[in-house]
Protein backbone atom coordinates (compact mmCIF):
# COMPACT_ATOMS: atom_id res chain seq x y z
CA UNK A 1 0.00 0.00 0.00
CA UNK A 2 1.04 3.25 -0.80
CA UNK A 3 0.67 4.82 2.54
CA UNK A 4 2.66 2.74 4.61
CA UNK A 5 6.15 2.89 5.33
CA UNK A 6 8.71 1.88 3.13
CA UNK A 7 10.86 0.29 5.73
CA UNK A 8 8.39 -1.75 6.82
CA UNK A 9 7.62 -3.14 3.46
CA UNK A 10 11.04 -3.59 2.52
CA UNK A 11 11.02 -5.84 5.86
CA UNK A 12 8.02 -7.61 4.42
CA UNK A 13 8.75 -8.57 1.30
CA UNK A 14 12.89 -10.08 2.66
CA UNK A 15 10.45 -11.85 4.91
CA UNK A 16 8.58 -13.77 1.82
CA UNK A 17 11.86 -14.12 -0.04
CA UNK A 18 13.62 -15.81 2.58
CA UNK A 19 10.32 -17.97 3.78
CA UNK A 20 10.34 -18.78 -0.37
CA UNK A 21 14.11 -19.72 -0.40
CA UNK A 22 13.71 -22.30 2.20
CA UNK A 23 10.84 -23.84 0.27
CA UNK A 24 13.33 -26.43 -1.95
CA UNK A 25 9.94 -28.14 -3.43
CA UNK A 26 8.76 -24.97 -5.54
CA UNK A 27 10.35 -22.65 -8.04
CA UNK A 28 9.08 -19.56 -6.91
CA UNK A 29 8.49 -16.24 -8.52
CA UNK A 30 7.02 -12.91 -7.12
CA UNK A 31 4.43 -10.68 -8.97
CA UNK A 32 4.15 -7.31 -7.42
CA UNK A 33 0.41 -6.47 -8.90
CA UNK A 34 -0.46 -2.88 -8.92
CA UNK A 35 -3.99 -1.63 -7.54
CA UNK A 36 -4.16 1.43 -7.28
CA UNK A 37 -3.08 2.66 -10.82
CA UNK A 38 -3.91 6.72 -10.66
CA UNK A 39 -0.06 8.51 -11.05
CA UNK A 40 0.92 5.13 -11.27
CA UNK A 41 1.41 4.99 -7.76
CA UNK A 42 1.53 1.24 -7.08
CA UNK A 43 4.38 1.00 -9.93
CA UNK A 44 6.35 3.67 -8.53
CA UNK A 45 6.25 2.26 -4.96
CA UNK A 46 7.07 -1.07 -6.24
CA UNK A 47 10.15 0.41 -7.99
CA UNK A 48 11.47 2.31 -5.07
CA UNK A 49 10.85 -1.20 -3.24
CA UNK A 50 12.73 -3.04 -5.44
CA UNK A 51 15.66 -1.16 -5.41
CA UNK A 52 16.27 -1.51 -1.93
CA UNK A 53 15.72 -5.31 -2.22
CA UNK A 54 18.10 -8.79 -2.46
CA UNK A 55 16.09 -11.15 -4.27
CA UNK A 56 18.09 -14.14 -3.76
CA UNK A 57 17.20 -15.85 -6.61
CA UNK A 58 13.81 -15.41 -6.52
CA UNK A 59 12.22 -14.14 -10.12
CA UNK A 60 9.92 -11.16 -9.72
CA UNK A 61 8.02 -8.70 -11.92
CA UNK A 62 5.38 -5.83 -11.75
CA UNK A 63 2.65 -6.44 -13.60
CA UNK A 64 1.27 -4.04 -15.94
CA UNK A 65 -1.34 -1.62 -14.63
CA UNK A 66 -4.47 -3.34 -16.04
CA UNK A 67 -6.80 -1.84 -18.53
CA UNK A 68 -9.33 -4.80 -18.30
CA UNK A 69 -10.59 -6.47 -15.33
CA UNK A 70 -10.63 -10.15 -17.13
CA UNK A 71 -6.65 -9.17 -17.76
CA UNK A 72 -6.30 -8.61 -14.19
CA UNK A 73 -8.88 -11.54 -12.52
CA UNK A 74 -6.99 -14.11 -15.11
CA UNK A 75 -3.52 -12.64 -13.10
CA UNK A 76 -4.92 -13.11 -10.08
CA UNK A 77 -6.41 -16.64 -10.49
CA UNK A 78 -3.05 -18.03 -11.83
CA UNK A 79 -1.75 -17.03 -8.42
CA UNK A 80 -1.05 -19.64 -5.81
CA UNK A 81 -0.04 -17.58 -2.99
CA UNK A 82 -1.92 -13.84 -2.39
CA UNK A 83 0.10 -12.02 0.06
CA UNK A 84 -1.28 -8.23 -0.17
CA UNK A 85 -2.30 -5.07 1.97
CA UNK A 86 -5.11 -4.35 -0.30
CA UNK A 87 -9.10 -4.59 0.38
CA UNK A 88 -9.93 -5.16 -3.01
CA UNK A 89 -6.79 -8.01 -3.27
CA UNK A 90 -8.34 -9.89 -0.01
CA UNK A 91 -11.60 -9.69 -1.30
CA UNK A 92 -11.02 -10.98 -4.74
CA UNK A 93 -8.15 -13.60 -3.56
CA UNK A 94 -10.34 -14.83 -1.01
CA UNK A 95 -13.62 -15.13 -3.36
CA UNK A 96 -11.30 -16.98 -5.70
CA UNK A 97 -10.16 -19.64 -2.76
CA UNK A 98 -6.83 -18.59 -3.86
CA UNK A 99 -4.58 -18.79 0.00
CA UNK A 100 -4.61 -14.88 1.22
CA UNK A 101 -2.04 -13.62 3.94
CA UNK A 102 -3.58 -10.06 4.45
CA UNK A 103 -1.97 -7.18 6.41
CA UNK A 104 -4.00 -4.92 8.01
CA UNK A 105 -3.13 -1.03 7.52
CA UNK A 106 -5.09 -0.79 11.48
CA UNK A 107 -4.17 2.88 11.53
CA UNK A 108 -6.37 3.01 9.20
CA UNK A 109 -9.17 2.84 10.57
CA UNK A 110 -11.14 2.54 7.00
CA UNK A 111 -8.86 -0.26 5.79
CA UNK A 112 -9.14 -1.58 9.26
CA UNK A 113 -12.84 -1.75 8.99
CA UNK A 114 -13.36 -3.00 5.44
CA UNK A 115 -10.36 -5.84 6.28
CA UNK A 116 -11.65 -7.19 9.27
CA UNK A 117 -15.53 -7.68 8.14
CA UNK A 118 -13.95 -9.44 4.86
CA UNK A 119 -11.91 -11.24 7.47
CA UNK A 120 -15.04 -12.20 9.64
CA UNK A 121 -17.06 -13.20 6.18
CA UNK A 122 -14.50 -15.64 4.90
CA UNK A 123 -13.48 -17.15 7.85
CA UNK A 124 -10.25 -16.72 7.13
CA UNK A 125 -7.06 -16.30 10.13
CA UNK A 126 -4.44 -14.91 8.14
CA UNK A 127 -4.77 -11.63 8.71
CA UNK A 128 -2.38 -9.33 10.74
CA UNK A 129 -2.86 -6.00 11.98
CA UNK A 130 0.41 -3.64 10.88
CA UNK A 131 0.35 -2.21 14.65
CA UNK A 132 0.46 -6.46 16.01
CA UNK A 133 2.94 -7.56 13.37
CA UNK A 134 4.63 -10.42 14.40
CA UNK A 135 7.55 -11.69 12.16
CA UNK A 136 7.02 -15.72 13.38
CA UNK A 137 3.26 -15.52 13.50
CA UNK A 138 3.96 -14.19 9.58
CA UNK A 139 6.52 -17.09 8.49
CA UNK A 140 4.34 -19.45 9.95
CA UNK A 141 1.33 -18.59 7.74
CA UNK A 142 3.56 -18.37 4.36
CA UNK A 143 4.98 -21.93 5.80
CA UNK A 144 1.26 -23.25 6.07
CA UNK A 145 -0.06 -22.31 2.86
CA UNK A 146 3.36 -23.77 1.18
CA UNK A 147 2.76 -26.77 2.51
CA UNK A 148 -0.86 -26.82 1.34
CA UNK A 149 0.44 -26.76 -2.46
Amino acid sequence: VDFANIKFLVRLTQLIIETLNKDKQNVWKICFLPFYNENHNDVKLYKNLLNKIDFKGIRYFIAPEFTSTDSMLLMIRSCHLFINMRYHATLLSLKYNIPTISICLDTHRHYYNKIHYIQNFFNNTNFIDISKFNKNRFVTMITKEIDKI
